[in-house]
Order: C-alpha cells, then structure tokens, then sequence
C-alpha cells in the first residue's frame, strides 16, 4: 500500500523559536457520544505552523449519529477551512468542528456504519500569519520650573505617569547648578525621545547625564523606585552645550524612563525655567489569523508495472568474404637472345615429342632392336661354322 503525505506549511511570525514535539496516544473506544476517538497522532511545530499526523479507527460500537473527539491543543483558536472527516476508502463518514482548546468533535453520518469506512489517516495542518498594526506617534511637554530659593520639602501630590513629568532640584556648587529630571510616560514604546534646548543664561554639563528607568512607584507618592541604567544598545544620546537629546528604544509596558543632567546658570540662583519634548511612538498590536485544513490520506492500489517485452535482436547478416584471387604468373617477356634448351630433348635436337609420338617411336625402336638382334644371331652362327 502506497501513501503520499502532504502538508502545507505557512509562515508564523509570531513564533520565536522552533519546536518540535511528538506525542502518540491510543484511546480505549465506548461508542458513544463524546468519547474519545481512538488514535495516534504526531505533531510538529515551526514558527509559521503546526502539522499533525493522525492515524485513527473508530470504537466498535461507534454509529451514525456519535459524537467522538480528539484532542490536538497545537490548533487551538483557528479557523476551520474544511468540515468533513473522511476515511482510507475516500467516503466522508461525519462532520467535524475544532473548538479554540483545540478539541476536534466528529459527528457520524451514515456512511460510517460501512464496515469498509472505519480507519483512515488525516494530515492536520494550522498556519498563523500575522498582520503587522498601525504605528503612532504621541508628544508630551515637560515644563520644568525652580524658584530661587525652592528647596526639596512635602509631597505635593503623585504625578500623572500617563503624561511626561520635569522637575528641578539646585545643587550646592559655584557656578550655580540646577539638576534637571525628565520622566517618561509609562511604555510601552517602540522608540521615545527627550529633547532639551536649553534657554538663554543655562549651559548643559554633557560630563553627567544619566539614563535610568523603572516599572515601580512608590504607592503613595508615584516617585520612581528600584531604577536600573538602560542598556547602552538601547540608546543614542547627542548633547553640547546648547541641549540634550536622548533616544530610547525597546520601552516596555509601563516602563518609566528618567533621563537627568546638569546646567549651569550663568545668573547664580534666581528664578529658572525649563521645557523639554518627550515623543514617542507605538505600534499597535498585529493581527494573528490563523487557519486549519484538513486533508485526508487515502488508500491506493499500485499500478502494477508491465514487465517490459524484450526487444528481439536482429541475427547479424554475414559479410560476405573478400576472395584472396590467387596472385597472376607474369607472362614472360619474349627474349631476343637464343631460348633455353627445354627439358627432356632427344640428344640428336629437335623439339619435345607429343605423346602421340612418342609411343611411335617406341614401337619403332622396339622393331629395330629386334632385328638387330637377329642380325647379330646369324653372324654368330657363321662363325662358327654352323
């Protein structure tokens, strides 16, 4: 049996890290409605979406018209793009809905009293996308004023942390010195800015500025306690003589930043102000949508493979030899000098006898010899006298 798995995966930007977790569970199976529906599940998790695996069979007992449930809290509160629950043999057996704990609940039609209809496999997959929020800009005044001859005395009432707050304080020195103090209103930010322009007759120390925040007050006063210098990576700070800007980044909720410095008047003690800008900038929350499809795995048959007929090879035609033709006797050249003697010459010349002619000629050697011979008998006898 061949399955393909697919899942689609989305982008979550929401996540910050990649997690990924596996769980399997098997559910005894009752029947009835809202019990469990038996199955075994394995979930991943990435930033951007969440997978999950679902091999499932219904109870014995379950009929049309039962309700089952399954848990996957890796889904929760998402919308559902596709209702129907559909087995291996690809009938839809029952209607489903995911709750925003997670908790799918599966009603049965009847086609899942069909005994072929009882086990399936699902792939669940949840994508979160997120739309970034609109980002706004807020500016607060910070008037700061100090008498000639204030002095640190009662609480006069705690400060509206929504808004930005200055304050002045003289410091004992010569020339004179006024510690001036911005408070930000309470964060979160993504990025707040205090600007100081100093007045005529004030000089800003850039020797000593200091940039604390907090999440505390003290109840009764609203006076900031257990501050902690920011970070240096959260700041940017341009001063001179003539002012003071500080940028602060990241701002927390209901972080209170305090920015303080030094000026020194030129007049000595008299009657001063100070106005600072506080800005800052928020972006509101982003919009999370998130989506769940279900998609089922059905069973198949392979196609079985034809066995490839094998393509007959064609017998090789013979070549045909190349004849060796025997190599030809030269003729030879007629010579103009005296021919060789040819073999086997009678010893008085002539020219080689024919067959013919030379069984004559045996014949008449033969005759010759014969009477030769007789010859030589009669003049034998003759002498001796017979």
């Amino acid at each position: 049996m061949t399955r393909r798995r697919a899942a689609r995966v989305g982008t979550f930007s929401a996540l910050a890290a990649v997690a990924v977790a596996a769980l399997a569970c098997g559910t005894p199976a009752w029947g009835a409605t809202g019990t469990d529906l038996p199955a075994t599940t394995s979930t991943e998790v990435v930033p951007g979406s969440a997978v999950t695996d679902v091999v499932w069979n219904l109870p014995d007992a379950a009929r049309s018209g039962d309700s089952l449930r399954l848990s996957l809290p890796d889904h929760t509160a998402s919308v559902l793009e596709n209702d129907t629950w559909t087995a291996h043999s690809g009938a839809v057996i029952g209607t489903i809905s995911l709750d925003a704990q997670g908790e799918l609940v599966l009603v049965l039609n009847d086609a899942a009293d069909d005994p072929a209809n009882r086990t399936g496999e699902a792939i669940v997959t949840t994508t979160e996308t997120t739309t970034p929020g609109e980002t706004s800009s807020f500016t607060f005044p910070a008037d700061g004023r100090l008498g000639a001859d204030d002095e640190p005395g009662p609480f006069h009432g705690a400060p509206d942390r929504s808004l930005a707050n200055k304050y002045g304080l003289w410091i004992e020195s010569d020339p004179a010195t006024v510690r001036w103090t911005i408070d930000t209103p309470k964060g979160p930010w993504d990025v707040i800015t205090v600007e100081d322009p100093t007045p005529a007759g004030q000089t800003v120390d850039c020797t000593d500025v200091s940039v604390r925040s907090t999440t505390q007050t003290e109840p009764e006063t609203g006076y900031l306690v257990d501050l902690q210098p920011v970070a240096a990576e959260r700041l940017t700070i341009a001063c001179d003589g003539s002012g003071l800007r500080v940028d602060i980044s990241s701002v927390g909720d209901g972080e209170i930043v305090e920015v303080a410095f030094d000026a020194l008047v030129a007049a000595g003690k008299t009657d001063v102000t100070n106005v600072a800008t506080v800005t800052g900038t928020r972006t509101a929350p982003g919009t999370v949508t998130r989506q769940t499809v279900i998609e089922p795995l059905l069973e198949t048959v392979p196609t079985p493979t034809p066995t490839p007929t094998p393509t007959p090879t064609p017998t090789p035609t013979p070549s045909e030899p190349t004849p060796n033709e025997p190599t030809p006797t030269p003729t030879p050249t007629p010579s103009t000098t005296t021919p060789p003697t040819p073999e086997r010459l009678a010893v008085t010349g002539g020219s080689p006898l024919t067959a013919a002619g030379g069984a004559s000629l045996a014949a008449l050697c033969t005759a010759l010899g014969a009477v030769a011979l007789g010859l030589a008998h009669r003049r034998a006898r003759r002498r001796s006298g017979l």
